[in-house]
């Protein structure tokens, strides 16, 4: 059932999979753990067969040792398998979403500053004195600089934003995501649809649609849809050419210009390189995307420490319960740690044996739940990403690697006091133990 679920809520719509997906989660985590004490023996004999040819005789009893009492080794290892495993879940939905983020981030926001030439109540925007527009191409911090125009307008009966570019600047990285068809055969006589206005007029690619300027006066145009494009550097819901806008709207210069920063330039650095550009002209406005994105990257950043650090308490918890399991083994077995200690085992052998099996523990616990994390979380990544992006989810290998390894450290120090307390027993006192 849990893995019904699981399945199930990768087919629902954004986050509305979210809750199916941990629902299947909670199922298959309960299962594991039901079955725990029927695959533990098993899985510590795959998981000691390596340690035992290397280790010699300290490994194999460390084998035996992890297998004698399966119901308490497996719910101590389900602890942990519980803490891993929604460390990994967690750990796979935020690589997940902070490259979704990042990824919708550049396309939504691929223009970092937009300057435009000042605001005048009911009149059409002032164009970008060309001082400006010079002085921003020649600045090194920037990858593309391009005039941009727009204006209202009514497109097949509907009304419209309609923007235009200067020629050559969807050639750079300021160019729309095309969803369809291609920008290549963008020119003259032909415009690029925004994809849910073109769902509302019903025009695919390869379209004729209608554009009468507002208010009337330039010329009307006939123009063939050539591709539907998703984010743009504008809002603007019909893209066409140079020519064609000056001829519906007339001739001016742009009425805005779109700023892409190079990569690697601070947003700090590239803001300083705007105000530089624009300092000797005072109407000019500029608007930073580029700041607000760096904020919205820094508390993502944020956030993601915060759900590790909470995360990181289940670990401990799990941790504790490996050390008081094993405590309460060498208590059990003190006469049989005297015995081995009797036939010739030394106390580093014995010490070993007993840290190890901790080892062989936590590691069956780890990998058990980090493979259940990495499945339920891909599950839920893949829900967002039909719904909000496109890619695939994101596995953080040598996050989930360094967990996996900090567990299994941490439970062969946790082991350290029993293993050092049963190795000072004295042998003729603990034999004498009933």
């Amino acid at each position: 059932m849990g893995a019904v679920l699981v399945a199930a809520g990768t087919r629902a719509p954004g986050f509305l999979g979210v809750p199916v997906v941990f629902l299947g989660a909670i199922g298959l985590f309960g299962a594991a753990v039901a079955a725990g004490p029927f695959v533990i023996g098993r899985l510590t004999a795959w998981a000691g067969w390596l340690p035992a040819r290397l280790f010699g005789a300290p490994a194999r009893l460390a084998v035996q040792g992890a297998r004698r009492n399966p119901k308490r080794v497996a719910a101590t290892t389900g602890a942990l398998a519980v803490g891993l495993a929604l460390m990994s879940l967690f750990a796979v939905l935020l690589a997940t979403t902070r490259v979704q983020s990042e990824r919708e981030l550049d396309e939504n926001f691929s223009v970092d500053y937009v300057v435009t030439g000042g605001f005048v109540a009911g009149a059409q925007a002032p164009a970008v004195p060309s001082a400006v527009l010079d002085a921003l191409r020649t600045r090194p911090e920037f990858a593309a600089v391009a005039g941009a125009r727009s204006r209202g307008g009514q497109v097949s009966g509907r009304r419209a934003e309609v923007w235009s570019m200067e020629p050559g600047a969807l050639a750079t990285v300021l160019r729309p995501e095309v969803m369809s068809g291609s920008v290549a055969a963008f020119g003259p006589g032909t415009a690029a649809l925004h994809g849910p206005f073109a769902a509302a007029l019903g025009a695919t690619v390869g379209s004729t649609v209608t554009l009468h300027p507002r208010p009337p006066g330039g010329a009307e145009l006939s123009l063939r849809v050539v591709a539907l494009y998703d984010d743009a550097p504008t809002d603007g819901e019909v893209l066409v050419d140079w020519s064609d806008y000056a001829a519906a709207f007339g001739s001016a210069g742009p009425d805005s210009v779109l700023v892409k920063a190079a990569e690697g330039v601070p947003a700090e650095t590239s803001r300083a390189a705007v105000d530089a550009a624009v300092a000797q002209e005072p109407r000019v406005q500029v608007s930073s995307q580029a700041e607000w994105r760096a904020k919205l990257t820094e508390t993502l950043d944020r956030q993601l420490l915060v759900f590790q650090a909470l995360l990181g308490m289940s670990i401990m918890i799990a941790l504790t319960g490996i050390a008081n399991t094993l405590a309460l083994s060498v208590l059990e077995r003190t006469r049989e740690s005297a015995l081995l200690r009797a036939l010739g085992l030394s106390r580093l052998q014995l010490r070993a044996t007993l840290v190890l099996e901790a080892v062989l523990m936590s590691a069956v616990g780890a990998t058990a739940g980090t493979l259940l994390g990495v499945l339920t979380g891909a599950a839920a990544a893949v829900g967002l990403i039909r719904q909000y992006g496109h890619g695939y989810p994101v596995v953080p290998v040598g996050q989930l690697v360094l967990y996996a390894a900090l567990a299994t450290f941490a439970a062969a120090f946790a082991a350290l006091p029993p293993a050092r307390r049963a190795t000072r027993t004295s042998i003729s006192a603990a034999m004498s133990v009933e």
